[in-house]
């Protein structure tokens, strides 16, 4: 059965929707009004960085309190936060009281929300689908999102120049307000130990620390370690592409809309990978993720010999696609490895190593961008992303991805 039939699940999926809807409607009305105040390129910098922080510094304690309450009553009060302080900020913009330091405030109360809320709402789909259903539940999630994040950002432009920024935020609240009635549609799961055991009274008597605990669950575990190491140098690779696309589109004589369409070419092979994926039955995990990482890899050292925007743009449509792929499975890979007493705490550590794999990402690049040029950068970071194969080679990993769920709850250590 696919999982678009859980009523649970479609109420996640409405929810997840429009969150992501909602971005668009936040971020891109809020930089633009940000360079235009302040006249300085580095200031929109300054609001990536903030959201970055956040995740990185909130993300674990959002883990700590996705296991100890109520997900849904959790997740739901933390939209509430961050859908008001948009709608306030809206009403700032429009009465023209805002200033650019209340704004950063704001930025950075409501990405702090975001970054809180993103343990209990990623560990919510393993809790509510059986596990047979993770993967292609992680694609319609990952379709859906995809396709919210294009028309997200391509709205809201149209939406600010028309409207202007306050009402374009106040937009953008109206959907994460419609997201917490979908959420509260979602039934509360009931959590069971995957691997139940007997504590001693000193470990009874020790206070538990989330954040510590989720960090034991990864690193004791061969596949997750791996797992989280994968993600955070794909992160790494990843995050910084779309500033390499800018001078790459340039060098191809493809102006602007080149660089639209060299963009564009990634988001179409996303698409068309999660759509492949969420149709058949892709249970090959090892050949998967080591045929997919090697796809990426290889396509992205290939852009440093490419020249023509149409060979660029397939390439990128592949780099996509296989990112996609890859993605899922390691999502499904995470969901099926964690004990569901710490699935929260574990989200929450995996959160704070792969967000900060990001603006690590764009100072890399940055400096790599004045010494040595885009074309010598692709080469390193297909180079590096080709290896990352040999993760999911190791003798450890390897056996516990040919493994049946049983046997891998037995090796369980935590």
């Amino acid at each position: 059965m696919h999982p678009i039939r859980d009523r649970s699940f479609r109420a996640l999926l409405i929810s997840r929707i429009f969150a992501v809807l909602s971005l668009g409607f936040f971020d891109l009305p809020f930089m633009w009004w940000v360079l235009e105040t302040t006249g300085k390129e580095s200031m929109v910098a300054m609001v990536a960085l903030v959201g970055s922080i956040a995740f990185i510094v909130a993300a674990p304690f959002g883990g700590i309190l996705a296991d100890r309450y109520n997900k849904i009553k959790l997740a739901s009060l933390l939209i509430f936060i961050d859908g008001s302080l948009t709608l306030i900020a809206g009403i700032l913009f429009l009465n023209g009281t805002i200033t650019v330091a209340v704004a950063l405030v704001l930025l950075a109360i409501t990405n702090l929300a975001s970054a809180l809320r993103s343990p209990s709402l990623s560990s919510l789909l393993p809790l509510i689908l059986k596990e047979e259903s993770y993967q292609k539940g992680n694609a319609t999630m990952g379709l859906a999102s995809s396709f919210a994040n294009l028309i997200s950002f391509a709205l809201a432009g149209i939406v600010t120049s028309i409207v202007g920024v306050g009402w374009t935020l106040i937009i953008g609240a109206s959907f994460l307000f419609i997201a917490i009635a979908a959420i509260l549609m979602v039934k509360e799961p009931v959590v069971l130990s995957d691997k139940p055991k007997e504590k001693s009274a000193s470990e009874q008597e020790k206070p538990n620390s989330g954040f510590t605990e989720g960090l034991r669950v990864i690193i004791q575990n061969p596949l997750l370690l791996s797992v989280s190491l994968a993600t955070t140098v794909l992160n790494l690779v990843a995050s910084p592409m779309n500033a390499l696309m800018a001078p790459y589109a340039l060098d191809l004589n493809a102006g602007a809309s080149g660089f639209g369409y060299l963009v564009a070419a990634i988001v179409v092979g996303e698409i068309i990978g999660l759509a492949v994926i969420n149709i058949l039955d892709w249970e090959k995990a090892l050949s998967t993720l080591v045929i997919g990482t090697v796809i990426m890899g290889l396509g992205i050292m290939s852009l440093a010999v490419t020249k023509t925007l149409l060979i660029a743009m397939f390439i990128l449509m592949l780099v996509g696609l296989a990112l996609s792929i890859v993605n899922v499975k390691i999502q499904t890979i995470f969901q099926t490895n964690i004990d569901k007493e710490v699935i929260g705490r574990a989200y929450g550590v995996s959160t704070a190593l792969t967000s900060g794999a990001q603006p690590i990402g764009y100072a890399l690049t940055g400096a790599l961008l004045a010494s040595i040029g885009f074309y010598k950068i692709f080469f390193i970071s297909g180079s590096l992303v080709t290896l990352l194969a040999l993760i999911w080679l190791a003798p450890a990993t390897r056996k516990n991805l040919t493994l049946k769920r049983e046997q891998r709850i037995e090796g369980w250590e935590y």
